[in-house]
């Protein structure tokens, strides 16, 4: 069960992950783009399980507007650079950065809005339920320590 927070309380989160498939073939793509909303999706849960309100929009914008027209991309990409604006932090989850995301990175930075590095979603569900198996078994100690060198690794020092 996630978090209830007021609107006053609740942390906005830009969800930064790709859309766009980039693999040659038509099935390659397909599968990617299925990936990629997948990806997008589950990072919007765990947001909401945390507490906080993601903002994704490409999984919004994409519903009305065209993503293969490139006018309406760029229409499409403005209008989440206007929910960056008000957004708490961007999270960017993956390895892969796509162009746009590289854009609303860089966005982010400009406006000094925090930027954190995570890894696949799927991979921090598997971290979070080790943490959690860990601390069951009684060694809070080891988890603590592993959670502080991720928390490290996850957090963008905008020293670039």
């Amino acid at each position: 069960m996630g978090v209830k927070a007021t609107e006053s309380t609740v942390k906005t989160i830009y969800v930064c992950s790709p859309y766009k498939p980039v693999s040659l073939t038509e099935a390659d793509r397909e599968w990617e783009m299925k990936e990629n909303v997948k990806r997008a999706k589950l990072a919007c849960r765990i947001l909401v399980k945390l507490g906080y309100l993601p903002l994704a929009p490409h999984l919004y914008f994409t519903r009305f507007l065209e993503d293969g027209d490139e006018k309406e991309r760029e229409e499409g990409i403005a209008l989440g650079l206007r929910w960056l604006e008000i957004s708490d932090e961007l999270w960017v989850f993956g390895e892969r950065i796509s162009d746009g995301m590289s854009r609303e990175i860089s966005y982010a930075r400009e406006l000094g809005i925090p930027v954190r590095c995570l890894p696949e979603p799927s991979s921090l569900i598997e971290c979070i339920v080790n943490a959690w198996k860990q601390r069951q078994v009684g060694h809070p100690e080891g988890s603590q320590e592993q959670g502080g060198r991720e928390q490290e690794e996850s957090e963008d020092t905008n020293h670039e």
